[in-house]
């Protein structure tokens, strides 16, 4: 991303830290499933403002700030749902996660040499996507 390298590490670092220090006390207000819709959405935001707005240098830490907010929210609120899986396929559902994880993260290095319109639509397909099918999973009402 364009723009001072500092200011956008030090802006996605703290979105970071404060999105995984709440995520279990919105969790607990708002339910589990809307609480993980709502991280990805939040992401998809900081996302599609980046794809649109990203020659306005002055806003883009506060792009990778909602952008990294819902990622990371949504990251420490996966951890809580893996209780509304059976516990026999709890570990493959995280394990699954986990897995496609790594295979963006492999893949991001390549996205950013392309185009750069090319990885931040990448962004903004995966946080909808996430918000797309997190919403139709179904939640026992005894977890919330």
């Amino acid at each position: 991303t364009e723009g001072d390298m500092f200011l956008n590490t030090f802006s996605s670092i703290m979105a970071e830290i404060f999105s995984l220090l709440i995520a279990g006390a919105i969790s607990v207000n708002l339910g589990l499933k809307f609480s993980i819709v709502a991280a990805y959405v939040v992401g998809f935001l900081g996302a599609l403002l980046l794809l649109i707005f990203s020659s306005i240098q002055s806003l883009i830490p506060l792009f990778l700030i909602l952008l990294r907010f819902g990622l990371g929210s949504s990251f420490g609120l996966i951890y809580l749902a893996n209780i509304i899986f059976p516990v026999e396929f709890a570990t493959q559902t995280l394990g699954f996660c986990n897995t496609m994880a790594r295979i963006c993260t492999v893949a991001s290095p390549i996205l950013v040499e392309l185009d750069p319109v090319i990885y931040k639509l990448f962004l903004c397909a995966t946080t909808l996507g996430g918000a797309i099918l997190t919403s139709c999973l179904k939640i026992p009402k005894n977890v919330g």
